[in-house]
């Protein structure tokens, strides 16, 4: 296979021009590409925290922090892992009901509601991108988390986890950081926000019944709203930038399947990148171990033990093999909404898989609760649908236009004239939309930042 840089223009999204879904490239170091579903979920299937070394990895980053314990548990593996993972499940609603759900949800509403009270003159000075990347599903798990939002000038400056993340090389010390002593700061007023707290009494005998000490339980919260509530980033800024020009916005109040569907279809194009090692430590020893890695087309790649495989969920929602033109965006495409164990895509009533892996984590395995237990994926992947729900709900009751930097740009991903709109096959698939977003690759953001990649340049 031949090498390729994973770092320029269009390396970390387009696969097409390798001719193979698996190919070498570089990602800071020498790596493999896994970037169609069958290749992928086959590695992410063995991912377990509870065995050594079955974990994530970030191979061109170090965890710097202070002590271990501010590790993201993705980059664990085994009894701290495990316990880590009990404690946050446990702080989190079963399901997208009741009480808890509803206040973070009606928080969130009010937050979105209260935009329009803003003047005229002040709309340049609000960051509303920021609002749909990053601020509104991190205020919202941190109700979830507490039973109140962590004050928003912690969320808005992103004081956790970059400064704890860096580079292998160059080194410099953390105190020539000025972020770092900045985060060091800040966390001490965050630990007394989580001592004060609505809920401090249930996380506190929480932890304690998981086995952890209260600094352990406080990092893994606060990785949680930060490095893993940022994985649906882009999911935001798309909603933001599609939303003005969809025609059946009512349709969508009314069909809770075609609203469903549609933030599946974000899903879909949701493009967080992740790692991994090809084996584990639980592999044998020895150094000429290969593993066998199939793609949806049928290809097989012998890989060696110990290898890095990167892949990328937006990628992966282009399988050709899986969805009918897969480069289009329609709001429609799950309508009627197919089972949850669906793998293909059925040519005789069109019905099409939904999205198997979202947010750089296994989302098709959401509803498996033996799964979710001992996965090393996103304590929100069951959570991301409805939230995503709520928040289009909330907009749809709005009107909005966007001053884009390039309106030309929005305007070629929207194609108004149904004869360009193209048909899904499969007497059931009427379309519901008059339109369709054109989201090919070199059209989109490329690159490392999982909020902005995939979305349009703009």
């Amino acid at each position: 296979m031949a090498m390729s840089p994973g770092w320029k223009k269009g390396g970390l999204c387009n696969r097409w021009e390798h001719g193979s879904a698996v190919y070498a490239g570089n990602v800071g170091e020498p790596a493999v590409f896994l970037l169609d579903v069958e290749s992928s979920c086959h590695r992410l299937e063995s991912v377990d925290n509870r065995k050594p070394g079955h974990h994530y990895d970030v191979p061109a980053l170090r965890w710097r922090g202070d002590q271990d314990v501010a590790k993201p548990n993705f980059l664990r593996s085994g009894p701290q892992a495990v316990k880590t993972r009990d404690f946050a499940r446990s702080m989190l609603p079963e399901k997208p009901t009741g009480e808890r759900w509803d206040a973070a949800m009606a928080f969130v509403q009010k937050r979105i509601q209260s935009w329009a009270e803003y003047e005229v003159e002040e709309l340049p000075h609000f960051d509303i991108k920021w609002e749909l990347q990053l601020g509104l599903l991190r205020l919202f798990a941190s109700h979830l988390f507490f039973g109140e939002c962590l004050e928003i000038s912690f969320v808005e400056n992103n004081i956790y986890p970059a400064p704890q993340l860096e580079f292998w090389y160059p080194y410099f010390p953390n105190w020539l950081n000025p972020a770092y002593h900045k985060m060091k700061k800040s966390k001490e007023s965050i630990w007394d926000f989580m001592r004060e707290c609505t809920r401090a009494g249930e996380i506190k005998a929480a932890y304690e019944a998981a086995g952890l000490a209260e600094t352990e339980a406080f990092e893994a919260m606060l990785c949680m709203l930060t490095f893993n509530a940022s994985g649906g980033g882009n999911c935001g800024l798309n909603l933001l930038y599609y939303l003005p020009h969809f025609t059946g916005k009512e349709q969508m109040k009314d069909e809770d399947e075609l609203l469903t569907s549609f933030c599946y279809e974000l899903l879909r194009n949701n493009g967080p990148p992740a790692m991994l090692k090809m084996g584990f430590k639980d592999s044998p020893e020895n150094e000429d171990y290969y593993s066998v890695v199939n793609t949806s087309k049928g290809e097989s790649f012998a890989i060696k033990n110990g290898t890095t495989c990167y892949f990328n969920s937006a990628v992966l929602g282009r399988d050709e093999t899986r969805w009918e033109n897969p480069h289009t965006f329609r709001a429609d495409r799950f309508c009627p909404m197919p089972n949850a164990n669906q793998s293909k895509r059925d040519t005789t009533t069109g019905s099409e898989p939904l999205p198997v892996l979202a947010l750089g984590c296994p989302l098709g395995r959401g509803a498996d609760e033996e799964y979710l237990k001992n996965a090393h994926c996103c304590v929100f992947i069951d959570l991301i649908v409805p939230f995503l729900k709520g928040v289009t709900l909330t907009l749809l009751d709005f009107e909005y236009r966007l001053d884009y930097q390039s309106e030309a740009v929005v305007s070629k991903l929207v194609k108004t004239k149904k004869e360009e709109v193209p048909q899904l096959s499969g007497s059931a698939r009427k379309s519901k939309c008059p339109f369709a977003f054109d989201i090919s690759a070199e059209n989109m953001n490329q690159g490392a930042n999982a909020t902005e990649d995939c979305a349009p340049p703009v």
